[in-house]
């Protein structure tokens, strides 16, 4: 149980981080087009495209960091 929660612990902070790093690309990627055509578009599309990638990534990231916290123990 308490590995799980680790996992559950180490995923969600993993999607809040990779979310709010893959909205702020997307923010600035806006911000220059707005300077370059005069038009800011965002879109619901942009912001769910984001915590699709940020849920995704952060589970594989958090099921690697827990493995290999694993390993290290296993070693020891």
């Amino acid at each position: 149980m308490k590995l799980f929660i680790y996992f559950l612990f180490w995923s969600l902070s993993m999607c809040v981080t990779i979310f709010l790093t893959i909205i702020l690309i997307k923010l600035l990627v806006k911000l220059i087009l707005y300077f370059e055509k005069n038009s800011f578009i965002w879109e619901l599309n942009d912001f769910i495209e984001a915590l699709k990638i940020g849920g995704v990534m952060g589970l594989f990231l958090g099921v690697v960091i827990c493995l290999v916290n694993y390993l290290e123990y296993k070693r020891r």
